[in-house]
This record gives structure tokens, sequence and C-alpha cells, in this order.
């Protein structure tokens, strides 16, 4: 059996220890460098090399004062070979394309891990990681993955070719990271008099129209919905739902559908949905889609959120998307600084190139209920 060949992206996200910056990713300590989330805010970024300065031998990049040896270069590659391998995958052969791609990719990672430590030491105690915080995080995801075993977390980190230092400094970097951005994002503050102002000047958005929360039974004929009207109620609708629904979406919860406005489905089953009264189920409705049996357990009729009611509303998400934006430029003008302090000893090892973006027409759909 042919063994899957990975993608150059899988090779250069080699496996690592970052469970500090997403744990759902990081199942069975496969940690990949990718998930390191500085870049991975703004998407995969290679810095450019800021000139042909000659690098000393055994170095193929520069950081600022760090520099990317050869040593540690293969090690990562061997890193990157040991996961492959215990993923059912190979390794592309020194030579290749894939190869020389994995190795520009590496180096671009290795590059990555030194901003962001050189970034932690710039900002000093709010990101500073302790080898004590190191510890707790290597308990917590032992605790996580391997039934509080630190010794089974080290034995996996072992098959990827991690040494035991190794794989707390991968959980430094992790750790630094998750506090270079949290120091960033609280930077950002919105407060209650911007809050109110928004709410005067967006009070449109604040008057609400009629919800209503319906479950629908969607069958292909008219003859199976006219069969399963003629024996439902409120107390079997979701049994039914689930036995006959073809609306995968939401048979599954009895086919509830969650609150809806009538402009947001499909205009003969919103007629239908907002023609019926409290606890009323529906005759058959006929849509693009199929037949439905429409059910409305909840109804909110139009109403206006009060400035008092808004104003925690509009905080939480305004603060919210401040702290992302100023991350973004965070992280925008600390990529722009880096490329002028890097430096490649090749253009072997330098970033891949950019593709150009296409424009593509965005492909368009509706739900079974619109």
């Amino acid at each position: 059996m042919t063994r899957h060949i990975a993608s150059t992206e899988e090779f250069a996200c080699r496996a690592t220890l970052h469970d500090a910056v997403r744990p759902s990713l990081f199942s069975r300590l496969r940690f990949r460098l990718c998930a390191i989330a500085i870049l991975v805010a703004i998407g995969a970024i290679a810095l450019s090399a800021c000139g042909s300065t000659s690098l000393p031998s055994g170095v193929v990049a520069q950081v600022g004062d760090a520099q990317i040896t050869q040593q540690q270069l293969d090690r990562y590659l061997s890193q990157v070979a040991a996961n492959a391998t215990l993923n059912g995958q190979r390794f592309p052969a020194a030579g290749t394309a894939a190869y020389t791609s994995a190795v520009q990719q590496a180096v671009q990672q290795l590059i990555q891990i030194q901003i962001v430590h050189a970034e932690a030491v710039k900002c000093g105690a709010p990101c500073t990681v302790t080898d004590a915080e190191v510890t707790a995080q290597i308990k917590k995801l032992a605790k996580q993955q391997y039934g509080g075993s630190v010794a089974k977390f080290y034995a996996y980190a072992a098959k990827l070719q991690f040494s035991i230092p190794e794989a707390r400094a991968e959980v430094q970097a992790g750790l630094e990271q998750q506090k270079i951005q949290t120091h960033v994002e609280n930077s950002a503050t919105y407060t209650p008099a911007q809050a109110k102002a928004y709410y005067h000047a967006n009070s449109a958005q604040f008057n609400l129209p009629e919800t209503r929360v319906v479950s629908h039974i969607l069958v292909k004929t008219k003859s199976l919905a006219q069969t399963i009207r003629a024996q439902v109620t409120p107390a079997n609708f979701a049994t039914l739902a689930k036995k006959y629904s073809i609306d995968t979406g939401s048979k599954n919860l009895g086919g509830n559908l969650g609150a809806i406005q009538e402009a947001q489905v499909v205009a003969a089953f919103g007629k239908a949905a907002f023609g019926l009264k409290l606890g009323e189920i529906s005759t058959p409705v006929s849509t693009q889609f199929g037949w439905h049996i429409i059910y409305v357990t909840k109804i909110t009729p139009p109403h206006t959120v009060t400035e008092a009611q808004a104003i925690p509303q509009i905080i939480t998400a305004q603060t919210k998307a401040k702290r992302s934006a100023a991350y973004q430029a965070w992280v925008q003008s600390t990529l722009k600084y880096w490329q002028g302090q890097t430096t490649y000893s090749s253009s072997q090892y330098g970033p891949i190139p950019t593709p150009k973006s296409t424009t593509t027409t965005p492909a368009t759909g509706a739900s079974s209920a619109g």
C-alpha cells in the first residue's frame, strides 16, 4: 500500500509542542508549529531578506542578533520527518522540489520562533514565562491528552525526536506568544461613553423585528408530508423529525431551526411560519427544498433594545473588535520591522514567493429553510 506523501505545508508545519497556543489542535500531541499565532493571526507570511549580507559558515539565516544554524535546521527537519513517519507519510527526498520547499518553510518557522522570543524579551515582565508556568502548562496538557501522565507526554514528544528541554522550550514559546497577544490586546479599550455614542449613532440596529423559534420536518413528497401531518403533535414532533426529516442540519435536533426572522428564509416558508400561532403546527408547505411541516415554539415580538441593555453588549463586541484590530496592526508592524532584520546565507533558504491572488466568485447556497 502506498503511503501518503504529505504536502509542503504539512511538512513545514512540523509536529511541535505549541499546545499553549491552540490546545484543540493538538490531540495526540501532534503539535504543528504553524499554529504559532503571531503569524496565523494574519495568515502565512514569510519574511523577506533585507540584503545579501555574508553570514558565518554553518549559519543559514540571521534574525537580528539571533542566528539560525544548519544544525538547528537539520534537527527541525528530522522532527518533521519523524512526524511524517508517525502519521504514515513520507518525507520528500533531498533534491526534489518538495524537499526544497520544506526546507524554506522550516527556516521560516525557525525565524518565527526567534521573533516571538525577541518580542517577549522586548515586552518585559508582562510576557515573561517562568519555569513553573511551563511545568504547569505541561501538566495541563498531560491531563487533557495523556490521563495526567507527564511521562506519557514526554514519551510522545520523544517519538517526534523532541528531547525534554526541546519540549519545554516549545511550550515556553507558545506561552510567550499567548502573553504577547494578551498584552497587546489589553491595550485596546472601549468605554461606556463610546458605547453610548455608538448606540445613538446606530439606533436602527437596535430596533429588532419579530423572531420566532421554529422546528420543521422536511420531506421530498407531498403525500409523505400529509401522512406525517396526520399523526404529528407537539409531543411527538421531535421524534418524527428525527425519523423522517431530510434536513441533516436540524433533524437530529428534533427539527429545531432556532430563532428566525421572516426575511431570513424563503418566502413560502416565512409566510407560513409567521402566520402560525404559538404552539401551532402547519399543514404541508411547499418550497424548492421539498415539503415542510412547521411548528412554532416561541414568539418574540418586535422590540427596541434600550440603551441600558445595549451598552454592555456594545462594549463587549467593540472591545473584541478593537483588540483584534490592535493585534493585527501589531503583527503587521512587527513583521515589517523584522523583515529589515532578517538575512539569509543563500536564496535556497529564503521565503517561498507568495502566489498572486486571483479573483473568484464565491459559491452561493441556501439552507433547507432558505
